[in-house]
């Protein structure tokens, strides 16, 4: 996106195939004000409809080297044109004694060099098992924990998450669903923040399906590291909504399938001004909460570093 309102896009921000695509320090922007480095971190929706001629566009245009895909095994397939140039990788385990110790370069150097092989993905599934125990297990009545038991042990996945849309997550709704995942997936987000503490990952492209609900709160969190106001916040994520208009029917039959109602292919500036009062409330700040789930003050510091303008 370009930094300013009037300014032509660049091509590959409107490539066929490319939903919800913006450069979070561009989109966040308020008052000339930049929070987060432009090329630096980049926010989409799912890039399995792109080509290999548009992941050539892709690459060429912002020097991508790492993507942070957010979804389920459900969400996506494999071998796809974005998974020949970003193979998956593992988690790569960042101990915390590399941010109070001094290690030698050349030590490091070794560490690292197994990585250190071009671009890669990897996948935290924000929606994990976390979420699934803590939250949806635990709103669900005996019956429909039966139904969805059942469903399982035929192997139908599928069945089993629409029951779950239909009759857990529609009830529940967005913000609340958002609340939930800040205060279940903890480790799952801490896995996700870790890949942007590592300067070698940069830039970086983090997406989920519609690059709105958890790469959202992943985008939210950071902007709070860079100390972004909260207007800038709710602004960025409010640019969602005109991101996947060219998409809306096609989405909002997808997430009927899934058992959801419309108001998850929306994303109202309110639903994240209701996230960030429900930090504030429970928290202090985004900092604090990252604070105590285990990001804390080194890990924010090291991200800061990086990221900032």
């Amino acid at each position: 996106m370009a930094t300013t309102d009037n300014a032509p896009q660049k091509k590959s921000e409107t490539m066929e195939g490319l939903i919800n695509f913006r450069d979070l320090g561009n989109s966040s922007m308020a008052a000339e004000q930049r929070y987060v480095k432009a090329g630096m971190v980049f926010r989409s929706g799912t890039l399995d409809r792109l080509s290999s001629e548009s992941v050539d566009e892709l690459i060429e245009s912002h020097k991508i080297k790492t993507i942070l895909d957010l979804r389920t095994s459900l969400e996506g397939k494999n071998d796809l044109p974005i998974d020949k140039s970003f193979p998956t990788m593992a988690l790569e385990n960042i101990g915390a004694m590399d941010l109070i110790t001094d290690i030698p370069t050349g030590k490091r150097q070794r560490k690292r060099s197994e990585f250190d092989h071009g671009r890669k993905k990897y996948r935290v599934n924000f929606a994990g098992r976390s979420f699934q125990k803590n939250v949806v297990w635990q709103m669900c009545s005996p019956w429909l924990k039966l139904k969805i038991i059942f469903w399982t042990l035929l192997r139908n996945k599928r069945k089993a998450t629409y029951i779950v849309g239909r009759e857990v997550l529609t009830p529940m709704g967005v913000p609340k669903m958002y609340k939930e995942f800040l205060a279940s997936c903890k480790e799952e987000i801490l896995d996700a923040l870790r890949i942007f503490s590592e300067r070698q990952n940069y830039p970086i492209l983090v997406h989920c399906t519609q690059g709105k609900d958890r790469t959202g709160l992943v985008c939210m969190l950071l902007l709070g590291i860079a100390g972004a106001p909260e207007s800038s916040i709710v602004n960025d994520y409010a640019k969602t909504q005109e991101g996947l208009a060219p998409v809306l029917p096609a989405m909002i039959q997808e997430m009927a399938k899934s058992g959801l109602s419309e108001v998850f292919a929306t994303a109202p500036a309110e639903f994240m001004s209701e996230v960030l009062e429900f930090i504030n409330e429970e928290y202090g700040d985004i900092p604090q909460y990252l604070t105590q789930i285990g990001f804390g003050s080194e890990w924010q510091e090291r991200v800061r570093k990086i990221i900032c303008a």
